[in-house]
């Protein structure tokens, strides 16, 4: 009997597909009101149904709060990041996982050949469909990669 390999899981398999997202010329405040009305701190910056960039708190903390711009004049694609983490939804768990730990982030956005977002994968998620020793791989990159403060 000829020995079966497993079958390597896809991000299509495991993806969530619904996504929220911003566009570029909303507001900062409008899109801070839907990251807190939706519990989370990152959108995708989308035009249509392509993604352009990732906006987190993070960069409304440095770029708004930090420098005191006014975020209801300052526009999404000013301070967005123009580089998100993005995966196929042809590429295997496994590449998630690299893609995580290079950008240092928990979640990337999967995309089409089109490079239209179809949906989002976490670190969670990650961990529960290949192996949780995978996901403290990636926190210690993470944490090791970002300046400690104070």
């Amino acid at each position: 009997m000829p020995s079966r390999r497993p079958t390597m899981k896809k991000i299509r398999d495991i993806m969530n597909t619904e996504v929220e997202r911003t566009h570029p010329t909303a507001t900062v405040k409008q899109a801070a009101d839907r990251m807190r009305a939706l519990d989370v701190g990152t959108l995708p910056v989308c035009e249509g149904k392509r993604i352009i960039g990732v906006l987190t708190d993070r960069e409304m903390t440095v770029h708004i709060a930090a420098v005191g711009r006014d975020s209801g004049t300052t526009l999404v694609k000013d301070i967005m990041n123009p580089d998100p983490a993005l995966v196929s939804e042809e590429d295997s768990v496994k590449s998630a996982e690299r893609t995580m730990e290079t950008k240092g982030t928990h979640r990337v956005f999967v995309i089409d050949r089109d490079r239209n977002l179809v949906g989002i994968v976490s670190l969670g998620k990650v961990s529960r469909v290949d192996n949780p020793k995978a996901a403290g791989k990636i926190v210690g990159s993470i944490s090791r990669s970002r300046k400690s403060v104070g």
